[in-house]
């Protein structure tokens, strides 16, 4: 589903919908695309949008082979595999 075309807008759409809700909840800090689904072209197209309307917050991602954001650590990295977070 993440790198089929097909799925682009509705995964985009879900994206979008939910950082309109919610951006002005102060318990919101970070957005998350979701959790271990893959990793594809509509992921990254939903992290660019979500930077692109919403700078002030991280965007997680957890999956097996997602890019690195700037999320540090990895949620299921051993603790004794960073120093400083």
């Amino acid at each position: 589903i993440c790198r089929e075309d097909s799925f682009s807008l509705p995964m985009l759409d879900r994206a979008q919908r939910m950082v309109v809700r919610d951006q002005n909840h102060p318990c919101v800090i970070g957005w998350s695309l979701g959790n271990e689904a893959g990793y594809g072209a509509n992921h990254a197209m939903m992290y660019n949008w979500i930077k692109t309307y919403d700078s002030s917050r991280f965007v997680q991602y957890e999956g097996s082979n997602r890019p690195i954001w700037g999320q540090l650590p990895h949620v299921y990295d051993r603790v004794d595999s960073f120093t400083d977070v």
